[in-house]
């Protein structure tokens, strides 16, 4: 099946916004969502996840554990029941910046 997830904006960093090789990433809680599953991406590859359908990431916000280098970044949140099933997702990544 194909499954169209519901939109919500992640919160936290602002779109483009400049931040620490470590940045904490946050968003609003989503309506019954039990778990979310957070990717952060660079030139398309993923460089940091948490959670998932079955994961542990039931918080609306986790740092990245590792230093990333300088360079731009996006990041996306996907929101999950309690089923596993995915119930919101964040349409567009969101972008950020880690300075040199």
């Amino acid at each position: 099946d194909f499954y169209v997830c519901k939109g919500f904006t992640p919160v936290a960093p602002a779109n483009n916004e400049s931040v620490s090789g470590r940045p904490v990433l946050r968003w609003d809680a989503y309506p019954d969502a039990a778990r979310y599953f957070v990717v952060v991406l660079s030139q398309g590859k993923s460089v940091f996840s948490r959670g998932g359908p079955k994961g542990d990431l039931t918080a609306t916000t986790v740092q990245v554990d590792a230093d990333l280098p300088p360079g731009a970044y996006q990041w996306r949140v996907y929101a999950y029941a309690a089923s596993g099933q995915i119930i919101g997702c964040s349409f567009l990544p969101r972008g950020f910046v880690v300075e040199r």
